[in-house]
């Protein structure tokens, strides 16, 4: 049973990034089941977690995705989470962009709602100029029926602000 909802908001870590190479795009695309040429931008980013990140062509091909997740867990390196994709909105849903992170290898085929995988979104939203205004909202969660909305904000001094509602599902306290 869910407790309490509650505003969070949280700045990411200052991100470390690397190109993926040709070759890997291509396997990526191939294990997510789109053209290489959909693949509009991409990079491996460290925020905390790290994510190899791709922009594809718009939203619906990232709501369309139905990855080979055996394929895509044999292609996320030792020390990488996963795999998110975004795509921008371009009808009037209250959201800009729409984004889906798949996480085999740690156990998760696709999580509803990921803070560090938007993180991420945001940098190369940013670095690209996708959004030029001083917010955006990210649609998550969509796929899996768990519909979620993450705030994202450029703050003035240059970071990244994650933030929504979050409802706690479970608390607990772990003593080692």
């Amino acid at each position: 049973m869910c407790l309490r909802k509650y505003p969070s908001r949280a700045t990411r870590p200052e991100p470390k990034e690397k190109s993926i190479q040709p070759a890997d795009l291509a396997e990526l695309a191939s294990a997510l089941g789109v053209d290489l040429d959909s693949i509009k931008a991409s990079a491996t980013i460290d925020v905390g977690a790290v994510w190899m990140t791709l922009q594809l062509s718009d939203a619906d091909e990232v709501l369309n995705l139905r990855p080979d997740m055996a394929k895509l867990s044999a292609l996320i390196p030792s020390g990488v989470t996963g795999v998110t994709v975004f795509g921008m909105i371009s009808d009037n849903t209250g959201a800009d962009i729409e984004v889906r992170s798949f996480a085999p290898t740690e156990g998760i085929n696709e999580d509803p709602v990921c803070g560090s995988g938007d993180g991420c979104v945001a940098i190369l939203v940013k670095e690209l100029g996708l959004i030029r205004k001083p917010s955006y909202v990210a649609s998550q969660g969509r796929c899996v029926g768990r519909n979620g909305r993450v705030e994202v904000r450029f703050a003035d001094d240059g970071k990244i602000l994650i933030g929504g509602h979050a409802v706690t599902c479970i608390e607990g306290i772990i003593k080692i």
